[in-house]
């Protein structure tokens, strides 16, 4: 048994799809069909189909089974092939895309699965019928009539089928040698010049859209809630708001923050002490990366925060308010999830070092607080883009 060569297998294809295209039958409903029928005339029984379909209207059951039946003619009897198929077609700016999975077993060791992807039904079903039985029987090839064979696979003897050519010496002369490979003209092409294309390996990326190109520059507008320790007393809650702008791997931001108030007794009387709020503004710098095989951006950012830290005593008769200035560099790491092409889910992490530590203190209860040497920060929250 000689294998088939991918150049049989495109000859093959092209004549097959040619005879197909005046032999097609009416088309059968969308629904499982089983296709039982024996060729009249072949020397044993084929190879019985037994076909679960499953696809639209307008891609019927019999599309991919009569197209097995004609290649199973005078195949030997074997065991019944069955085969499981479900079509689906999606159209999108490029046209329609068709889709077939098929399953088949004929038998130990014979079983086995194909996708296929082309630009009609025909054409698709045509390369699966093709594939499943030259997977079930291999000698489908050399049943084909009318198939040349390869120039590297001439036969020692010519064929005796071969149509008598013109004669081109003398009858008085002897017999002529054998033709070798280079006496055989090449097959002729021509006719496959209008099959449609068929799709016999998994669709590369190339064929398929490419993904929009990012704006050059895109505004950004977010809110975020957060939650942090380490300056104030405590952890305690805040919102925070940013706009700014990014193009590619770069973002720029500007922010504002306020961090609600929260307090400490003193530990001199704890009926009295104070309650420190802070609101900061800051710009930061981001690099931004763009992975292609996840969806988020990962960023790291530095930048600058300069504010007010704000004390205001509790339980004194006489309470007042004191304001500190608060200056801090300022670290982030964080990741953006672009759900839409215009919305983001933001979550960040932030490390704030202050520049000046300043005591907040109440006369005769001494130092209530003092503030801490680095402030951590947790913020999730949404981003909106445009364009």
């Amino acid at each position: 048994m000689r294998a088939p060569s991918w150049w049989s297998l495109g000859i093959l294809a092209g004549a097959w799809l040619t005879t197909a295209a005046g032999a097609a039958e009416p088309a059968r409903a969308s629904e499982p069909v089983a296709v039982e029928e024996s060729v009249a005339g072949a020397a044993s029984e084929p190879p019985r189909v037994e076909l679960r379909w499953t696809g639209p209207e307008d891609c019927p059951a019999s599309s991919l089974g009569d197209a097995m039946r004609r290649l199973l003619e005078g195949a030997p009897a074997g065991d019944a092939i069955l085969v499981e198929a479900e079509v689906e077609a999606h159209a999108d700016a490029a046209g329609e895309d068709w889709r077939i999975v098929t399953t088949f077993e004929a038998g130990p060791g014979r079983s086995g699965s194909r996708t296929f992807r082309a630009l009609s039904c025909r054409t698709v079903t045509q390369a699966a019928a093709l594939a499943i039985v030259l997977a079930v029987d291999p000698t489908a090839l050399d049943r084909f009539e009318g198939l040349p064979p390869s120039p590297s696979e001439l036969p020692s003897e010519p064929p005796a089928e071969l149509p008598a050519e013109p004669p081109a010496e003398p009858a008085a002369e002897p017999a002529p040698p054998p033709p070798g490979p280079e006496s055989v003209p090449p097959p002729e092409t021509h006719e496959a010049d209008s099959l449609e294309p068929v799709a016999l390996g998994p669709i590369v990326a190339a064929d398929r859209p490419t993904e929009p190109a990012l704006p050059s520059w895109q505004a950004l507008v977010g809110v975020a809630g957060s939650i942090d320790g380490g300056a104030l007393p405590g952890p305690g809650g805040g919102l925070a708001a940013t706009i700014g702008a990014q193009r590619r791997h770069f973002r720029a931001e500007l922010a504002g923050a306020h961090r609600f108030a929260t307090r400490r007794a003193s530990e001199v009387d704890p009926r009295a002490g104070g309650a420190f709020s802070q609101w900061a503004v800051g710009v930061r710098g981001c690099g931004v990366l763009r992975p292609a095989t996840i969806a988020v951006e990962p960023m790291l950012c530095l930048g600058l925060e300069a504010g007010q830290t704000i004390g205001r005593g509790v339980g004194l008769l006489s309470p007042r308010t004191t304001r500190q200035p608060w200056l801090a560099p300022v670290a982030a790491a964080g990741l953006a999830w672009p759900v839409r092409p215009w919305l983001a889910l933001t979550l960040r992490g932030a490390v704030g070092v202050p520049l000046m530590r300043q005591d907040f203190s109440i006369t005769g209860l001494g130092v209530v607080h003092r503030l801490g040497p680095v402030r951590g920060e947790g913020l999730g929250g949404i981003e909106l883009r445009w364009p």
